[in-house]
């Protein structure tokens, strides 16, 4: 009885904190502007202080080097493979000195059906919003290949940074660059239409004038603002995802969260996937899933998976947070946009995902899937 009555009050203080509104930008996000613009500015000296402070604010080892081979795309090869060699040095030297930062997860595997150029083509149209061809690409529309299939396939593809922090990277580094404007304001616009909002971007272009370059930060400030002028109405309320975990709910590394961490992902791979072995052998027997119009059991919920019922294509987790109950329960928060196929309609929605889980004879299984839809504005 006790550990029930523990459970549900952890329960109570992730489900408050997904609720907390923060519109500013995380600890975590805010490293993520300096690593990437001092990567992009080729200011190796200062990327190692901000590779440090990275870590020292929860950003895993794996999170920053997806950061980090982000930056070629945007800045060259040589400032991303300087970048990688620097926090390199950083690792090892925290090592050496008995710090221990937490690895993170690995990317899962790319679709084994779909080529990257496909994954691409899919990644970009549902960060844009848009299918239009640009003059660029009718003119050399080799490179358009090149931009589907490498960057957003083979890059943004990799699930283990979500689209919020690579699209932050990616306007920290251009608002360091010179004679980017278009695609700076380009990514303002992809920023917001996954979730940033206006005030996280102006704390981007701050950090710019306070760490970087208060020029650069001044372009950029004039770039935003014209992005936020001209932004369709429709375009910014169908991408914005308003709720956000409380920063101070971020996972802090251990091996266990890890481990929950990745059976997560491994979940949406399989209800997307509908591996139904897989996914009968991690719910528990007892298991509850929560869905807006019900609650199902573990049979109940893999017969809908099986059947077709639901079709779960893309969960873009976009936060995660893991509470520790105890050595046997974990409580897992993802903040997710779910692209899913009910009844024959196509669907896509913001969720705040409570996962817990409880480890049985050595094994974690998944006792409990809760859905909580997000409110966005009209």
């Amino acid at each position: 009885m006790m550990r029930v009555a523990s459970l549900l009050a952890a329960l109570a203080l992730c489900v408050s904190t997904a609720d907390a509104q923060d519109d500013s930008l995380s600890d975590k996000q805010r490293n993520i502007v300096t690593v990437a613009a001092f990567t992009a500015s080729g200011d190796i000296p200062k990327l190692k202080v901000a590779s440090n402070e990275a870590l020292d604010a929860g950003l895993t080892i794996n999170e920053i080097k997806e950061v980090l081979v982000q930056m070629y795309a945007y800045a060259g090869f040589p400032r991303s493979l300087n970048g990688i060699n620097a926090f390199n040095d950083v690792v090892k030297h925290r090592q050496a000195s008995g710090k221990k930062d937490m690895t993170g997860p690995a990317p899962s595997p790319l679709p084994a059906k779909k080529s990257s150029l496909e994954l691409g083509g899919e990644i970009r149209t549902r960060l844009t919003g848009t299918t239009a061809v640009a003059e660029y690409a009718k003119f050399v529309p080799v490179i358009d290949e090149f931009l589907r299939a490498h960057l957003f396939g083979d890059i943004f593809g990799r699930d283990n940074l979500d689209y919020q922090s690579r699209e932050i990277a990616t306007i920290a580094a251009l608002a360091t660059l010179e004679g980017v404007e278009p695609q700076l304001r380009s990514h303002f616009n992809v920023g917001m239409n996954v979730g940033l909002t206006e005030a996280q971007l102006e704390d981007v272009v701050e950090l710019i004038d306070s760490r970087i370059d208060s020029k650069k930060a001044a372009d950029a400030e004039r770039v935003l603002a014209d992005a936020l002028r001209t932004r369709p109405v429709r375009s910014a309320s169908s991408g914005t995802a308003e709720a956000s975990l409380n920063a101070s709910s971020e996972v802090r590394g251990t091996n266990t969260e890890e481990e929950i961490i990745r059976l997560s992902r491994d979940k949406w791979r399989w209800m997307a996937e509908r591996n139904m072995e897989a996914l009968a052998a991690l719910f528990d027997d007892q298991a509850r899933f929560v869905h807006m119009s019900r609650t199902m059991t573990k049979a109940q919920e893999l017969e809908v998976i099986r059947s077709g019922d639901i079709q779960y294509k893309h969960a873009e987790i976009q936060e995660t947070s893991v509470q520790l109950v105890g050595s046997d329960t974990a409580i897992l928060l993802n903040r997710i946009r779910l692209d899913a196929v009910v009844r024959e309609n196509a669907v896509s929605n913001p969720f705040v995902v409570t996962e817990v889980y409880v480890q049985q004879s050595g094994q974690w299984k998944l006792g409990s899937l809760s859905f909580t839809r997000l409110v966005t504005p009209q």
